[in-house]
């Protein structure tokens, strides 16, 4: 492969991403890596370049984009077809991980994941899906029948098309005693502006109507996405750590999970809660610049 022909021929677009000069070394390098771990040249380059370092450590759901402090999202990967069902991923310093395409069961990894709980604890059941369509197509993916006017199942996720509508069937069906499965507990999003209300405060609504909670909630601090984690990357909790902003998810999740437990407080969290909360992470830090130091 002639990696700077490659490069030339897509300059426009990737000058565009980098916001200025293309790192051809750096494609160059990853081609002759490529070549000397598999034998053969790569035939494309997936690239997913940016930096972003915008006040805040979380996804904004509402805007789609990250916000982060010095987070690094520059990511590059050669590609080439291995004529097999199977896809192999390599990273350095990761163990590599095999997807088997051919089999669509669920895998020991993914069972953490909502939409595998969904189709192994309710398989054939039609849902009634609360939520954004990323939620509604990973159901569907899954193999989980999204049914909104006759379901026999109710999943609750973040919704940013949420409207009286919308409370109003779920309320509904809630109240007729579905099972009902909410994807995490949290009650606030971190935005630009502030906090759009989360899961957690429409789970509180369904519950002040209906008088029920969720039969169960599935994120965090439920410790079955970080064992699948834990599973993929081949560490031990002990070798990893959970940082977050929440005392009651991202806490919580990392002390039950034997994991080194770091508090944020550039989100949700003010210093009278951490003061009364019971469970006290490991480590505390004022924003994620903060821990660059001692990485």
């Amino acid at each position: 492969m002639d990696v700077r022909a490659v490069l030339k021929a897509n300059e426009k677009r990737l000058c565009a991403l980098y916001g200025g000069e293309v790192p051809a070394v750096r494609y160059e390098a990853l081609a002759k890596a490529f070549g000397e771990r598999f034998l053969r040249e790569p035939e494309a380059f997936v690239s997913a370049p940016g930096r972003t370092e915008v006040i805040g450590n979380h996804t904004d759901h509402n805007l789609g984009r990250v916000l982060a402090a010095a987070v690094n999202l520059d990511t590059v990967a050669a590609v080439a077809r291995n004529g097999e069902r199977k896809a192999r991923i390599y990273s350095e310093g990761v163990k590599p991980l095999e997807v088997d395409l051919s089999d669509l069961s669920v895998q020991e990894e993914e069972k953490g994941t909502t939409a595998a709980i969904v189709r192994e604890r309710y398989p054939g059941k039609r849902a009634f899906v609360l939520g954004n369509e990323f939620l509604i197509e990973e159901m569907r993916e899954a193999g989980v029948e999204v049914d909104m006017t006759a379901p026999q199942i109710v999943v609750v996720g973040y919704d940013t098309t949420l409207d009286y509508k919308k409370m109003t069937d779920v309320c509904d069906l809630v109240r007729q005693g579905l099972p009902y499965i909410a994807t995490h507990p949290d009650f606030n999003c971190p935005t630009e502006t502030g906090f759009a209300p989360d899961i957690g405060a429409i789970m509180a609504f369904i519950e002040a109507s209906t008088g029920r909670r969720a039969d169960l909630v599935v994120g965090k601090p439920n410790t079955g996405i970080v064992r699948a984690a834990l599973k993929r990357v081949g560490l031990a909790a002990g070798q990893t750590a959970m940082v977050g902003d929440r005392l009651y998810t991202d806490v919580e999740t990392g002390l039950k999970s034997g994991m080194l437990s770091i508090l944020v407080m550039s989100g949700e969290t003010t210093p009278e809660m951490l003061s009364a909360y019971p469970n006290k992470p490991n480590l505390v830090f004022d924003c994620l610049a903060d821990m660059i130091p001692l990485l």
